[in-house]
């Protein structure tokens, strides 16, 4: 009885600490993430435009509010479509390069003022901007469809030349929007070989203007300096019309 008697005050100690309210974790406010922060186009061809999208997280606990997206010139646009995130939600940032006359390498960056003061994010893309490329000749080096109707529209063709020493890989890298069709003939071309890129539009399509572009990666060729490794982006655009 004594020992039962000894052990109650105990009983009711680890009773007590169990009804009491749990310890509520600290707040996090809003918290940016993104897990893409850096994109490389490769090669591209001027006066064209390209695009490539960053996803946009709010990892914290409370509301994000994108204040403000600020690209770092005119000759690039990225459209908010998302301003208010909650918390565990996303949303796509479209970055929108114009190659316009430039030429050469050319990196440039976004920045992105949000509601989690702590943090400042930014983004950056880079593109080589030229018309002729060590590795490999596209031609065209753009696509274009014009005025289009889905239901009647022709592929495209676009030929792809190894100009290099030695066999030349080719891998996707990006795709285009899921609205353009395409296949890419071979995947590896041995020197002066030629491979054949088809593309279409199809049935998701909505009408009015659009931009898209296939991003590639080459690998494996040769120029008489060694081997090299580079990436190609083909512009693909066009305006859809309604039935």
């Amino acid at each position: 009885m004594k020992k039962i008697t000894c052990f109650l005050p105990i009983l009711l100690l680890i009773l007590l600490f169990s009804l009491s309210p749990a310890e509520k974790k600290p707040a996090i406010g809003p918290k940016i993430f993104l897990p893409e922060k850096e994109w490389d186009f490769g090669y591209i061809p001027q006066n064209a435009v390209v695009s490539h999208f960053f996803l946009i997280k709010n990892t914290g606990d409370d509301t994000l509010q994108i204040i403000k997206v600020r690209p770092g010139c005119a000759c690039t646009y990225a459209p908010l479509k998302k301003e208010f995130l909650a918390p565990k939600d996303s949303t796509s940032l479209e970055v929108i390069f114009s190659s316009r006359n430039y030429q050469g390498s050319k990196t440039l960056i976004v920045a992105i003022f949000s509601s989690d003061t702590s943090n400042f994010s930014d983004i950056n893309f880079t593109a080589n901007i030229e018309n002729e490329f060590p590795l490999f000749q596209v031609e065209p080096s753009q696509v274009k469809f014009d005025s289009i109707r889905v239901e009647k529209n022709n592929p495209k063709k676009v030929i792809i030349l190894n100009k290099s020493t030695s066999s030349l890989q080719i891998a996707v890298a990006e795709k285009p929007k899921e609205f353009i069709d395409f296949q890419i003939s071979k995947n590896s071309l041995n020197p002066k070989e030629k491979a054949e890129i088809l593309l279409q539009v199809n049935r998701k399509a909505t009408p009015g203007p659009f931009q898209t572009n296939l991003t590639l990666d080459f690998s494996g060729g040769s120029t008489g300096q060694g081997s090299e490794k580079t990436r190609y982006t083909l512009p693909i655009s066009g305006t859809i019309l309604s039935k």
